[in-house]
């Protein structure tokens, strides 16, 4: 199947700075969905390659190349698995990244390759090997250019209500791409753990409650004033009142490292609200709420600043019309506000967008 479009959205504040230059960003994109099945195995892969153009701030123009690839595979009744790659490509949340002068666009890969063994009764167990790969165009010391490798193993429980419950190991060893620098404290290599219990209870048929609740734990290679470890986890809790209705509600926490002078890491704590009605068989309404608190941590020896922490609340309404089976249109409004202790990160935007996309 392919599948071609394109957007129009005006910006407010793509920037996301305190001082706002507002823009109109155009996007053409084209793209190759496959979803094949040969006996027992299944081929998935979704190439989409989009062109973005700036009017004003023209610097920022980009091409995108995305792509997810998936083989799902399966021998006799007991073994599954599977084996595929993921590429993402997007320009950096400049409020983070602040060196608004230069147009820097982050790619993030990651290959896997994932094996289960249904063990008899509601019983598997799991295990599997993946490869990380995160890069700047221009570099980005807070968080750097870096490649992992790792693996996973785990046993999951399946009841005949589909209800889950599991636990799952992993750990990562991973190589910054620069070289050490004891002065600022970049690390050029960290290990990285998590072990997590999930649980996905199925309460009725109208609602799902998902609960994952583990420990996270990062190690620098040779500075420990770099290390940190913590809680995490997730809540999602999924209804569906009507045939045409649904609500979803999430919460939850993620550490992430943040190579600073005031920071070695963030603790990223997000509440959500969206909202789905099927006003007709060919029209949708969509809302969205959320709230996403950034607390960067754990300053180095000496530093005598003020800490950081960041506030984001972001709305969203969009609508989507299927004009025809293979028609999509579609339209949005967005507002963002983020609140900080930081006067640099702090900023407003609206944006309004028009798209419409055509599958072959």
């Amino acid at each position: 199947m392919l599948l071609v479009g394109g957007s129009v959205a005006s910006n407010s504040n793509p920037l996301r700075q305190p001082e706002a230059v507002s823009d109109r960003i155009t996007t053409f994109f084209a793209g190759l969905r496959v979803d094949r099945a040969y006996a027992q195995q299944r081929l998935l892969l979704d190439v989409t390659s989009t062109a973005y153009r700036y009017a004003r701030l023209s610097y920022l123009d980009f091409d995108a190349l995305n792509y997810s690839g998936l083989w799902a595979w399966r021998l006799g009744r007991r073994w599954n698995g599977t084996v595929g790659a993921e590429r993402a490509q997007s320009l950096v949340n400049y409020s983070d990244f602040g060196n608004t002068s230069q147009r820097n666009v982050q790619t993030l890969g990651r290959e896997f390759a994932s094996a289960e063994h249904w063990l008899g009764g509601g019983w598997h167990l799991r295990g599997g090997l993946e490869r990380q790969e995160q890069k700047f165009a221009v570099p980005f010391p807070q968080r750097g250019n870096y490649h992992a490798a790792g693996a996973d193993a785990g046993v999951e429980y399946v009841a005949r209500s589909t209800s889950t419950a599991a636990l799952r190991l992993r750990l990562y060893e991973g190589q910054f791409e620069r070289p050490l620098d004891p002065l600022a404290r970049l690390d050029d290599g960290f290990r990285r753990s998590e072990s997590e219990l999930s649980v996905i209870w199925v309460a009725s048929a109208r609602s799902v409650i998902d609960v994952r609740a583990g420990w996270f734990e990062y190690r620098s290679k040779h500075f420990a004033e770099r290390d940190f470890s913590g809680p995490v986890g997730a809540l999602v809790y999924r209804w569906t009142p009507a045939a045409r209705l649904n609500f979803s509600l999430h919460a939850g926490r993620a550490l992430e490292a943040w190579a600073d002078q005031n920071a070695s890491y963030r603790a990223v704590d997000r509440r959500a609200f969206d909202a789905q009605w099927q006003l007709a068989a060919r029209t949708a309404l969509r809302f969205g709420f959320e709230r996403r608190d950034a607390d960067y941590r754990s300053p180095l020896p000496g530093f005598t600043g003020a800490t950081r922490f960041d506030a984001l609340r972001s709305a969203q309404l969009a609508l989507e019309w299927r004009v025809r089976r293979n028609v999509v249109l579609d339209a949005s409004l967005q507002r963002q506000r983020q609140s900080s202790s930081d006067p640099t990160a702090r900023f407003e935007a609206r944006v309004a967008s028009l798209g419409a996309s055509v599958r072959f």
